[in-house]
């Protein structure tokens, strides 16, 4: 919803700071519907103001961070589909060179030993393979 049209439902014009934590709650507080979200948003806001819309901002930024995380969880899930498909195929390198780097990072006790193994898994799997591995096992 365009701040323009909320103000036309409310009857008032509000500050642009105003209809920031407006936009949050419709967007993410629990109790707001998808459909009839709009009208939902202006009555409290007709019944409360602003010191109703406040106090829904909690719930609505922890349902903005939850969303978030299931964000990242479901990209995650992805990526391992995809490695799952690569090893269903016959293909264990990705996953041989993964368990390798983990393996030899978890057990560097230096940055120095760190080297070294980054050097045997560039060896070992290509220069390619293990970049993009060590960068994963170094997050």
């Amino acid at each position: 919803m365009m701040k323009h049209e909320f103000e036309e439902r409310v009857g008032v014009e509000i500050s642009d700071r105003e209809y920031e934590l407006i936009e949050t709650v419709y967007t993410w507080h629990p109790a707001i519907s998808e459909a009839g979200g709009k009208d939902q948003i202006a009555t409290l806001y007709k019944t409360g103001g602003m010191p109703l819309i406040k106090s829904m901002l909690e719930a609505a930024n922890i349902m903005m961070d939850l969303d978030k995380e299931r964000r990242q969880a479901m990209r995650r899930l992805e990526k391992i589909n995809s490695r799952i498909k690569v090893v269903a195929g016959g293909d264990l390198t990705e996953e041989q060179c993964r368990r390798d780097a983990v393996g030899m990072f978890d057990k560097s006790n230096s940055p120095e030993e760190w080297g070294y193994a980054r050097m045997f898994l560039a060896t070992k799997y290509g220069e390619e393979l293990a970049s993009k591995i060590i960068e994963e096992v170094e997050k």
